[in-house]
């Protein structure tokens, strides 16, 4: 068997569990970096933990409630995520050791579980997960209701993100609003064919997975023709910005940018790194009148107070059909942290960096052809919990641009 260099990540009140971790491992002849026996004082915190994570072949975060509240170790966790984003080298594996729910950001991954088991049992699954490829879950290509012509992708894992931007999780309430069902699309782009009869196509961010260059082509060649597409985006590093929807957004001219907009006053790194998961803490809303570029346009009709977060501003080449911002001032921020100097992208955040104070796009639309695309900054604007609250207008957002993307 190979032998691999490990980081264990773990939380202060697990190190009894992490140097077990590394007991064992350095018995079957690998080596190991572990805070409690490698860092020593006068060393850099932050430099040693850069060295350590470069080193690593696999990454192990020691999951347990204390990892889970922790910034620091959230953000090694992230970090791990960002650098193997299709989690190709295997580089983040997740040991859980006491009862906690796994986060959606790594959910589709297999963990080592100790939670229940006795020593040798414990390190029987430790070495396994070791020596067997972890292989990634298979959807079953199941068929698609004929009279859909609302999409719903699911082709990229998306079930997989925190909040299930699904069509039977957190995106159930789209059929509601549209007054007709809507189905899941999970077959992917891999022929001009695979968007027959689909009059939208509702794309929300990709995780762990790609979208290929044939496959964006695909695309849009589909809107050309006449089809209406609604892009969800969100904030989280540069790994999927440039891996996933933007590569098809420049197609379009338009872009996610590397940003995060936050409400004004929120922009501590505690409060930047929460919001990813705080999905029901209205503290990490923003809730504004939406301002339109033009100021009259047929999406905005009877839109008042919209709530978004976790999103990210958008910019376009060209002047879009349509721009809308906050009305209400938000702090837009960018991530700063180690790089990786191949590729010079940010694979750890340390901080976040207040760009302005001010108002936010978060919204635009284009026509394309004889077809029409709309993007948000983030995939949780028509997540249920928004839909449904009647005191916002996601709602009507939502039924206005399902209505322009079809032309009606």
């Amino acid at each position: 068997m190979p032998t691999f260099h490990f980081f264990i990540s773990r939380a202060s009140e697990d190190r009894e569990w992490a140097k077990w971790i590394a007991k064992v491992l350095e018995a079957e002849g690998h080596t190991t970096t572990l805070q409690d026996f490698d860092f020593r004082p006068g060393h850099s915190f932050l430099h040693q933990m850069k060295l350590a994570e470069e080193r690593a072949n696999h990454i192990i975060a020691v999951l347990s409630p204390y990892y889970l509240a922790k910034p620091f170790t959230l953000n090694e966790l992230y970090s791990a995520v960002a650098d193997d984003a299709l989690a190709e080298k295997r580089l983040l594996i997740p040991v859980r050791v006491a009862e906690c729910d796994i986060p959606r950001l790594i959910k589709d991954l297999a963990y080592v579980d100790f939670v229940g088991r006795d020593e040798a049992a414990c390190r029987e699954e430790l070495l396994k997960a070791i020596r067997d490829p972890i292989r990634a879950p298979v959807a079953f290509p199941g068929e698609r209701p004929g009279q859909c012509r609302v999409f719903v992708d699911q082709s990229y894992q998306q079930e997989a993100w925190y909040g299930e931007p699904t069509v039977e999780g957190g995106y159930s309430s789209i059929s509601r609003v549209i007054a007709e069902p809507c189905c899941a699309h999970s077959g992917g782009y891999q022929t001009d064919d695979e968007l027959n009869g689909a009059r939208v196509l509702i794309l929300p961010i990709p995780f762990r997975s790609e979208i290929t260059d044939s496959e964006c082509a695909r695309i849009v060649r589909w809107v050309q023709r006449g089809g209406g597409l609604l892009l969800l985006g969100f904030y989280l590093m540069e790994a999927h910005h440039r891996n996933n929807l933007n590569r098809l957004m420049r197609r379009f001219g338009m872009e996610f940018r590397l940003n995060l907009v936050m409400p004004s006053g929120r922009e501590s790194f505690q409060e930047c790194m929460a919001q990813s998961f705080a999905l029901k803490d209205r503290d990490f809303w923003i809730v504004s009148d939406p301002v339109g570029t033009p100021g009259k346009h047929p999406v905005l009709q009877d839109v008042r107070r919209v709530a978004i977060t976790s999103s990210c501003t958008i910019e376009c080449a060209d002047r879009p059909a349509l721009a809308i911002s906050t009305s209400d001032e938000a702090s837009i921020l960018h991530a700063r942290g180690y790089k990786d100097p191949a590729s010079a992208r940010l694979v750890r955040l340390t901080d976040y960096v207040l760009d302005q104070r001010g108002p936010a796009t978060y919204a635009m639309a284009l026509e394309s052809g004889r077809g029409r695309i709309f993007a948000v900054g983030s995939w949780k604007t028509f997540l249920n919990i928004f839909v449904d609250d009647t005191s916002l207008g996601n709602a009507t957002l939502l039924h206005n641009i399902l209505s322009w993307l079809v032309g009606t």
